[in-house]
């Protein structure tokens, strides 16, 4: 039996409602994912609500290849790379991190460090 890993993502801030959720899950489940559930956690505190809108939570799981997880966050990059001023939140387990849609070259050593902790090559 193959093993699944639950990946969590949590999008800020969700400016086309479900729509962009349904977009979000169709992106995640072309990359491979085996199974996506949405979420919508409503709007944050009053305190953040002006920065930041409302969030969703997404839950995806992953079974297969070792190389899926590398798959979905490339394409997660891209989806966001078209989407100014967003933010995906990425967990499994205990450890995130944070990725946008514009490159640095930081953050593309902590993706490819998360990515090959949690099973990529």
């Amino acid at each position: 039996m193959e093993q699944a890993t639950q990946l969590n993502l949590r999008l800020l801030p969700i400016r086309d409602g479900e729509l962009e959720l349904l977009e979000l899950r169709d992106v995640l489940v072309d990359a491979g994912v085996s199974r996506v559930e949405l979420t919508k956690i409503g709007d944050l505190p009053e305190d953040k609500r002006s920065a930041m809108g409302a969030a969703a939570s997404l839950v995806a799981t992953l079974t297969g290849s070792a190389g899926l997880l590398g798959g979905v966050v490339a394409a997660l990059r891209r989806w966001l790379a078209r989407r100014p001023k967003r933010t995906i939140k990425l967990c499994i387990g205990p450890d995130c991190i944070e990725i946008t849609g514009l490159s640095s070259h930081n953050e593309d050593r902590l993706i490819d460090t998360f990515v090959r902790v949690h099973g990529g090559p």
